[in-house]
């Protein structure tokens, strides 16, 4: 009797134990979706950033030409501004290649991860090209500045909205690398959880 009375005891517990293990595995996938949801935000964030700059240097693109035509600066400045505004909207589609928030949701984590990495990699590399381009272009556009009429004014100009545009920039840029390093870090928060 108290064998039998031992195994219903038994069998209760291990009843017990399976709704407990289910419930476990509910919420557990319940936290890998919150968890995706949260990384896809954070990843259409960054592509969201990417196509502004993008946009913002093809208008410049035109703006520059344009305005650099107008006030008489030479052929040599424009042409340079162009290639490095086109290099730099190239590097930049290059660069968040393989970024795409659904693949948070449905593909494979470990790709995305790697699309972060080399994406963070290739924003510093591109620091050590812009940097030196763009104050060399800085220097050459205050020279020119002042070969023209009014050239002081428009070299202030020039400077002001170059410090507001690198303070803009460098804030994106932070901001981007920040939010992709979050979500690096989740990924393997949430492979561990899997694995172990």
């Amino acid at each position: 009797m108290e064998n039998f009375a031992d195994n219903l005891e038994f069998e209760e517990m291990k009843r017990q134990c399976m709704l407990l293990k289910e419930k476990l595995d509910k919420e557990a996938i319940v936290n890998e979706k919150l968890i995706r949801s949260s990384m896809q935000d954070k990843v259409s964030y960054i592509v969201r950033r990417k196509r502004i700059v993008m946009l913002i240097a093809i208008v410049g693109l035109f703006y520059c030409t344009y305005i650099f035509s107008i006030l008489g600066f030479s052929m040599f400045l424009r042409i340079f501004t162009c290639i490095f505004l086109l290099v730099a909207v190239g590097y930049n589609y290059y660069s968040s290649k393989g970024m795409d928030s659904q693949r948070v949701v449905s593909g494979n984590l470990l790709e995305v991860s790697e699309a972060l990495v080399r994406m963070n990699l290739l924003g510093i590399r591109w620091f050590y090209f812009a940097i030196p381009t763009v104050l060399f272009w800085l220097g050459w556009f205050i020279y020119e500045c002042f070969q023209t009429e009014g050239g002081s004014y428009m070299a202030y100009g020039g400077i002001g909205g170059f410090i507001v545009g690198a303070i803009i920039g460098l804030r994106l840029y932070f901001s981007m690398r920040r939010k992709s390093k979050e979500v690096i870090s989740q990924i393997e928060e949430l492979e561990n959880y899997k694995n172990g």
